[in-house]
């Protein structure tokens, strides 16, 4: 702010006007007003405020509010609802699921089935193994392709 703004602030400040109303005015925030006048208060300078008299001009502005609030309201509209289609049942066929070597679908795994999948690539639905788990989350066989054994740590130490 210029040192011209700086004494405007400071003289519509002690007439009781607000620091929203002095921005306005200036084109600058709120925040920047109250700053101001808070670090001239910090550096000693003692404002010539009335007090009775910003009260009275606070006031005035809240009822101001009040009313225009009041004005302001609208009414409620009613609310207009469109049908809505409903959407289309998909009907999916699906394969009856091989029970010899336990595979299953996604949907088709207990808590305790090998979760290795089998299906290739392409297929439209993933298929895994479904056998029960014997090593993590897979069976024997598969465990031992997804696990690799833990090497065996020497107990010499180092000299």
């Amino acid at each position: 702010m210029t040192e011209d703004e700086k004494q405007k602030v400071i003289d519509l400040w002690e007439q009781g006007m607000t620091g929203q109303a002095i921005g306005e005015m200036l084109g600058v925030s709120r925040c920047s007003i109250l700053g101001f006048i808070n670090r001239q208060r910090r550096n000693g300078y003692e404002f010539k405020r009335p007090f009775e008299k910003t009260r009275a001009f606070r006031n005035s502005i809240f009822e101001q509010k009040i009313v225009k609030a009041k004005i302001a309201k609208k009414k409620k509209k009613a609310v207009q609802f469109t049908s809505i289609s409903k959407p289309k049942k998909i009907v999916v066929k699906k394969e009856p699921i091989d029970t010899k070597d336990h595979s299953v679908n996604l949907m088709g795994l207990t808590r305790l089935s090998c979760r290795y999948p089998i299906s290739p690539d392409d297929a439209p639905e993933m298929i895994f193994c479904g056998k029960p788990q014997e090593h993590g989350s897979y069976c024997k066989e598969h465990g031992a392709i997804c696990y690799y054994p833990a090497r065996q740590q020497s107990t010499k130490l180092p000299e």
